[in-house]
């Protein structure tokens, strides 16, 4: 783990839009270093190309989070900041550099990192100011942070990436920002995927042990419980939907429609009772933002999941809570935002098992998100 990290250790300069000026300014500015290399000074590391795409309000959140990122999947960095108020079809451009300490006593590794700034006329010249930029021996990944569509000439971006990764939380409409990323003919994910892998593979291997007795395919009522905070992002829905939907397409349910108190997916001939709650909580970097998942099958007996709020710890146990059985207890929680892109980014993952369960998640976040309900 990195003992240190810091934003800026190399000053680069305001340049044009031309990419071959760039270009000329990343040489100038890594010259010196190659130099300190050889005195036990820096070293420069480039695994990949990282297109960060998004608006002005969200940069300052994204160099934190590139902060911790870099450590973790060092990379020429693109910062491509959309400003509304911005004119004409000029793109303003920066240089500078990314680094870190891998551990004590070591030198400093640093990649680097391009800042454009453009505004709606010059959204249409990125790309091509782009393209030259990009390491063509290496993965080229585009991290799209729009809260909704993309402007206008910015969509084109996904042809040079070979995955997209999204964060439909942001959108005002996450089951319409959620479709959008399962039409996309590039692979695509979204954030929130990744966040829960290691619960998905935890949950995964208990039912995979033969002792573990539950009826798993019994399932007839899953109740899920999220943690919301005061922010806009619908996050603890995104999470708790695409739970749910993994769940369901690893037992082969399909949507049907809201009954009563709940969202119903069909199980067979049967019907299966999704009932989801989000109370006030989570929000902190460290916090969850599940924060329990029950299951009960046809002759109901109880799987209860709990994760702890400060997400370093989960419980899991079948049967009724007090009835004496033993628990069997796990230490889990999901991943925050840098850690999930640094698994999305040094992970080859297939986009099949993340679109069958983000298909049962639209209707699921259709019927529960509050803008949804407000619109029916």
């Amino acid at each position: 783990m990195p003992t240190d990290s810091f934003s800026v250790f190399l000053k680069g300069h305001d340049v044009s839009f031309s990419p071959a000026e760039i270009e000329r300014e990343l040489s100038s500015m890594w010259k010196p270093v190659s130099e300190q290399v050889e005195s036990g000074g820096v070293s420069r590391v480039v695994l990949g190309s990282l297109l960060w795409c998004g608006p002005e309000e969200a940069i300052e959140r994204v160099r934190h989070t590139i902060q911790k990122l870099v450590p973790k999947y060092p990379c020429r960095l693109f910062l491509l900041e959309y400003r509304e108020a911005q004119e004409g079809p000029e793109v303003q451009a920066a240089v500078n550099a990314q680094c870190f300490v891998p551990k004590p006593g070591a030198q400093p590794v640093c990649c680097e990192v391009i800042h454009l700034t453009f505004g709606p006329e010059g959204a249409r010249h990125v790309r091509g100011c782009v393209t030259p930029l990009l390491i063509g021996e290496l993965q080229t990944v585009l991290w799209d942070n729009f809260a909704e569509d993309r402007p206008a000439g910015l969509e084109s971006l996904d042809g040079e990436a070979e995955r997209v990764i999204c964060q439909v939380a942001r959108c005002a409409h996450p089951a319409r920002g959620l479709e959008r990323v399962l039409e996309s003919a590039t692979p695509a994910f979204d954030l929130s995927w990744f966040r829960l892998a290691p619960i998905r593979e935890q949950v995964a291997a208990f039912f995979d042990d033969p002792h573990a007795g539950f009826p798993l395919r019994d399932i007839r009522l899953v109740r899920v419980q999220t943690l919301g905070d005061a922010t806009d992002s619908a996050l603890p829905e995104v999470m708790g939907a695409l739970m749910v939907g993994w769940l369901g397409s690893c037992l082969g349910w399909e949507a049907a429609r809201p009954h009563k108190s709940g969202f119903r997916y069909r199980s067979g001939d049967e019907h299966v009772l999704i009932e989801f709650e989000t109370v006030p909580g989570g929000g902190g970097e460290y916090q969850t933002q599940l924060g329990s998942i029950d299951m009960e099958d046809r002759s109901g007996e109880r799987f209860h999941l709990t994760l702890n709020q400060q997400g370093d710890g989960m419980d899991l146990w079948c049967g009724e809570v007090d009835d004496g059985s033993p628990q069997r207890r796990l230490i889990l929680s999901e991943l925050g935002e840098a850690e999930a892109l640094g698994l999305a980014l040094n992970t080859l993952q297939s986009p099949d098992a993340f679109r069958k369960a983000a298909r049962l998640a639209v209707p699921l976040l259709e019927y529960y998100h509050p803008v949804a309900e407000a619109a029916r």
